[in-house]
């Protein structure tokens, strides 16, 4: 399960001018196939987080965001790990993740992805497919440990977009509707 977090109530935000659709998420999709994986927008989904837990029984469970969500996504993750008894592996990304790790340092998140997030994301889930431990060199952000070197990524997968097909129609930037 891919999760986009809501909007901070503690913030001005952006969504009165833009709500685009996740792409970071997408990428992460198209890069495992052979995996059943969903995204769910918090920002439009109506249905509850819990819910949602129910109704997918997400092995493993992602989540991207910037500064303002760090407390949300911890929020989030405790909320993965009570519902799933601490089953549920947690991962976070993104551009926060990637310049200040050590913020969403939180029991209740398993892997803080740090550098090269598409072959780290990978990385993550084919050692918890196969059972075994995620490699010490990945893009995982170690306390004590230097961060590790970024690679550039030219080589992408094409996005997975239709797995947000059903929020596309509210997906908007300043006029450009649908965006």
């Amino acid at each position: 399960l891919l999760v986009r977090p809501p909007a901070s109530s503690e913030t001005i935000g952006l969504q009165h001018v833009m709500v685009c659709e996740p792409l970071e998420l997408e990428y992460l999709a198209a890069a495992v196939p052979g995996h059943t994986v969903e995204i769910r927008d918090l920002i439009l989904e109506k249905k509850p987080f819990q819910s949602l837990l129910k109704f997918f029984n997400p092995d493993l469970v992602a989540f991207t965001g910037y500064i303002t969500h760090v407390n949300i996504i911890k929020h989030l993750a405790a909320e993965v790990k009570t519902w799933s008894g601490n089953r549920a592996i947690t991962v976070v990304g993104g551009v926060h993740a990637e310049v200040v790790p050590e913020d969403f340092l939180d029991h209740h998140l398993d892997f803080i992805v740090c550098a090269n997030g598409l072959e780290t994301f990978v990385e993550i889930v084919d050692a918890v497919t196969e059972g075994r431990s995620v490699s010490t060199k990945s893009g995982i952000y170690i306390p004590g440990n230097p961060k590790p070197l970024k690679k550039s990524c030219l080589n992408l997968p094409h996005p997975d977009t239709e797995l947000v097909a059903r929020y596309r129609h509210r997906y908007y930037y300043l006029f450009h509707k649908p965006c």
